[in-house]
């Protein structure tokens, strides 16, 4: 039964306050019913204090201040409350500690100095290379500050990733976005394929789907083998398109498990190995001991990956993203 000692993550929004306008959030899409309730508080330190304390939560790992409906930053005890949370979720195991989800466009670079001094993560919402492609969804954000920003944090030592909402105006821009990130320091570079409105326009990948990221590699190892094994044009269009999507997907994500993965297309190779043989064997009504044998073997390794999945689901959480289906 579900206890307080399963809790490793919490997903918090600290305030009701945002400085930018994207037009996608539920902020604006959603105004009629929330607008009186923006803008007018926030959760105090006393009481983050009251709520979430180290003996409460024994085995909580990860705060992470996810600024779906606000910007973080804008709270006026974020360094305090950042502190806090330090204090008794550090020691606790590894890759844990405190993250921050934000536009990147509040304070100054003093500020943003503080925060990666002490080391925590921060996932700047850049979706643009300028000032002219950033605002068509972050209407309100303005770029250099957030250059300046980013760059205060990074010399500091904090952990960056550039988060890049993809739409139809700016897909054009990814290639040359992750190549900024790198040249700035970013640790790492992950797109988004979002639900999310284009200046009110539905986007054109709206066709999405939450899958578990142990679905995702699997079929992830399974388009490699198709690219190795399968020789229609047709067919392989479609396959190299989608593999290049779930293998960006993939290497962004926030844990190593590449170890894993590997693991899992040895498994599948095999399975898909013996399945063709299975085939031959029915093909030539060759239903001998070798036929059995293969079957039993499929099961075996069928499970195998049932086991390799579960570790994956395991180590992440059983943590969904969202993908675009072709």
């Amino acid at each position: 039964m579900w206890n307080v000692n399963d809790i490793e993550w919490l997903d918090i929004e600290l305030t009701s306050y945002c400085n930018i306008k994207c037009p996608g959030c539920l902020r604006q899409v959603m105004q009629e019913h929330v607008g009186p309730v923006l803008n007018k508080n926030y959760i105090k330190l006393k009481d983050l204090k009251k709520w979430i304390t180290a003996e409460n939560l024994p085995n909580l790992k990860t705060i992470n201040f996810c600024g779906s409906v606000d910007e973080p930053t804008s709270h006026p005890e974020i360094i305090e409350i950042v502190d806090y949370f330090r204090e008794f979720i550090n020691p606790r195991a590894e890759n844990a500690g405190v993250s921050i989800a934000t536009n990147g466009s509040t304070r100054n670079a003093e500020f943003w100095k503080k925060l990666g001094d002490r080391r925590i993560s921060v996932f700047w919402g850049i979706d643009g290379i300028d000032q002219e492609s950033l605002e068509k969804y972050r209407i309100g954000s303005n770029f250099k500050k957030v250059q300046e920003n980013f760059r205060a944090f990074i010399k500091a030592g904090g952990h960056a990733t550039w988060q890049f909402i993809v739409f139809d105006h700016n897909e054009h821009l990814i290639e040359a976005a992750e190549k900024m990130a790198n040249d700035e320091g970013f640790k790492r570079f992950r797109t988004i394929y979002s639900h999310r409105t284009n200046q009110g326009k539905p986007k054109e990948h709206s066709n999405l789907k939450e899958i578990l990221i142990s679905d995702l590699i699997d079929r992830l190892t399974i388009l490699t083998i198709k690219k190795d094994k399968l020789s229609e044009p047709e067919n392989l269009s479609k396959i190299h398109k989608e593999h290049y999507m779930l293998e960006k997907i993939f290497n962004s994500l926030d844990y190593d498990l590449n170890d894993l993965k590997t693991k899992l297309q040895t498994t599948n190779i095999k399975i898909w190995d013996l399945i063709d043989k299975i085939k031959e064997y029915e093909k030539n009504r060759d239903l001998n001991e070798n036929y059995v044998i293969a079957a039993r073997d499929i099961s075996k390794y069928k499970k195998e990956r049932t086991d390799i999945k579960n570790t994956i689901n395991d180590l992440t959480n059983f943590k969904k993203q969202e993908v675009g289906l072709l």
